[in-house]
């Protein structure tokens, strides 16, 4: 009875912990795909980004961020316009 208790807690452990897992996975993914959707799109309209643009997108830690900045993309003329808001 007892092992059966413990294994239950340890199968509820592993449980947990693989959710955990797999959010920050998936929040890692998104974060990784806003970026890339930044740069690859800021590239294409504003050229080749400064290292220091590239070193504050890496920094950027929100999807969020990276997500409105992709849609600002489009109204703003320069990385400098974009980063600058």
């Amino acid at each position: 009875m007892k092992t059966s208790l413990i294994q239950d807690w340890i199968d509820e452990g592993l449980e947990k912990g693989l959710e955990k897992g797999l959010e920050k996975g998936r929040e890692e993914g998104r974060l990784g795909a806003a970026r890339a959707i930044v740069l690859r799109q800021g590239t294409r309209k504003f050229g080749t980004p400064a290292e220091g643009v590239v070193s504050q997108l890496e920094a950027e830690n929100s999807p969020e961020r990276l997500e409105d900045l992709a849609d600002r993309l489009l109204d703003v003329g320069s990385w400098e316009e974009l980063l600058g808001a």
